[in-house]
This record gives C-alpha cells, structure tokens and sequence, in this order.
C-alpha cells in the first residue's frame, strides 16, 4: 500500500510539472512580445532591404534579407539556423536552367533532317493545291445566267433580301428590349439590397456594434504600430518647377509625417534615393482580444447573424 501510494505521488507531481510548463509555454505565447525590425535602402542604383523577426531572443529569429541581387532567408534557433527559406528556390532554377541547356543543344543534323521533310511535306501539299485554284476558277456560265434571270425573279429576291433584314431588326430590338428588362430587375434588386442595408446601419445595436469594433481596432493598432522609425529621401526631377511642386505636397501633410519623413529636394539634379527603417513589437494578446470581441459581444453577433442570413 505504501508503494502504491508513493507511485501515485511520484505520478502526480510529474503531472503537475507537465501542466506548469503547459501553463508557462502558453503565457509566455501570449504576454511576450514578436519583436520584428525592417530596414531599407537604395543609393547609387543598389537596392538593400532586411526584415527580422525576433522572439524570446536568443531563442528565435527569422531574418530575411535582399543585397546585391540575391535574396536570402534563414530561421534560427540559439543562433543556429534550422531552415533556409530559398534554398529549395534556388535548386528549382538551377534544374530549370540545366533542362533549356540541354533543349537548346539539338544536334544540327536532325535539325536539318526536320526542315527537308517540311520542304519535301509543303511541295507535296503545293500541288494539289494549285490544281484546285485552276479548278475553282469561276466560268462565265454565272454571269450569263444572271443576266437571263427574268425581272420577277430580280424583285422576289429584293424582297425576300428586305424581309431578312427587317427580321433582323426585329431580332434585335427583342434583345435590346429583354437586355433592358434584364438591366432594370438587376438596378431594382441593387436598390433593395441597399435600402436593406441602409435599414440595419440605422438599428442601434450596428451603431454599437461599429463603435466597439472601431474601438478594438484602434487598440489593435496602437499595439502593434512601430514605437521607432523614420524615412529620408534625397530626390530630384531635374525641374526645379516640378521638385518644388513636390515638396509643396509635402508641406501639406507635414503635420502629420514631419516627424517620421525628413526631404532633402535636389533642384539642379534628377536623382532619387534614400532609406528607412522601423521597429516596434507585436503580442499574441493584442489579437486574442479583438478575437475575443468579434466572437462573443453580441451586439456584433446579431449584426453578423443578421448579415449572413
């Protein structure tokens, strides 16, 4: 009884070990941030961009970089890298590039070969051919017979040629006619609809239902915004007129970027270049909470019921 009882002990207290790592691997998920970092660059026609990743940092890092016309990704682990992003990229264009290396290199004989049968195919096709044009080519008997047909045969196909176009008139001012049908029903439904929706924005839990959303988004938003950044850009046209007009658009939305943009205008030289760079973190929390609002507040699920039926 009493091993039993120290084995039950044993099996308990490994359980709750289990459960406390659980509980410490989902609340770290949740509370501690993915911290991601993004930078950029372009002088003198070279083009430079890096994007990272970074989570319980040393632990996990993902690091995607553009320099110098190649790209390249990695995942790593303490600093090792576990996964290459483009490597198996990069092996698919080499096979690709081995197979048209090994089409373009045809030997020339059989290309040869290829071209004398289609001679030999086309001048066998030419002959018939031109005797079916010497065949085809049309005798005076038509034109003779056209001019022996009788006045009443002449009027019978005048009037037989106006019947078949105003038949066709006729055709077609139906499928104006159902075309125009088909177009109003399509208008009236729209309207309907509209003036369905239009009915449910008036209802007072949509007005709360949108405020709540609009609420969280913001939230949302400035949780996952970046905390730091800003971009410079040296540019010019090579018209004064036209940089200055440029940076007259600027100045008007100063107000609101002035402190993330800073431009250098060129007046004299056409050029465009510059960098950037931002960072900021994201939680697993943030998102939870807008899940949680969507799902369950139920003045957004009568909105959706109501929506989707």
């Amino acid at each position: 009884m009493h091993i039993l009882l120290l084995i039950l002990k044993i099996i308990g207290i490994v359980l709750l070990v289990l459960i406390g790592i659980v509980l410490m691997l989902v609340l770290l998920l949740v509370f501690v941030p993915f911290c991601y970092r993004a930078e950029g660059s372009y002088y003198g026609d070279k083009p430079y961009a890096m994007a990272r990743v970074r989570y319980l940092f040393p632990f996990l890092q993902v690091l995607v970089r553009y320099k110098d016309g190649e790209a390249e990704g990695k995942v790593k682990v303490f600093g090792f890298t576990v996964y290459d992003l483009f490597s198996t990229k990069e092996e698919d264009t080499k096979s690709q590039k081995k197979d048209t290396e090994k089409e373009i290199s045809v030997p020339a004989s059989d290309i040869d070969a290829d071209t004398d049968a289609e001679t030999d195919a086309a001048e066998d096709i030419s002959a018939p051919q031109e005797a079916e044009e010497i065949s085809e080519h049309p005798s005076d008997d038509g034109d003779e017979t056209e001019e022996k047909m009788s006045l009443r045969e002449k009027i019978h196909h005048f009037i037989s040629v106006i019947k078949e176009k105003i038949s066709a008139i006729i055709r077609k001012l139906k499928d104006i006619k159902e075309k125009g049908v088909q177009i109003k029903e399509k208008v009236d439904s729209t309207v309907d609809k509209l003036k369905h929706y239009y009915a449910i924005w008036q209802e007072d839990y949509t007005q709360r239902a949108f405020q709540k959303a609009k609420k969280s988004l913001y939230k949302l938003w400035k949780s996952i915004r970046p905390r730091k950044g800003n971009v410079r850009l040296h540019f010019g046209t090579g018209d004064p007129g036209s940089t200055g007009q440029m940076c007259g658009y600027y100045g008007m939305l100063y107000p609101f970027l002035g402190k993330y943009v800073m431009i250098e205008p060129d007046f004299e030289n056409k050029i465009y270049e510059g960098d950037f760079y931002f960072k900021g973190h994201i939680t697993v929390l943030s998102f939870l909470k807008v899940v949680w609002i969507v799902l369950f507040d139920k003045d957004i699920k009568k909105l959706r019921k109501i929506l989707m039926n």
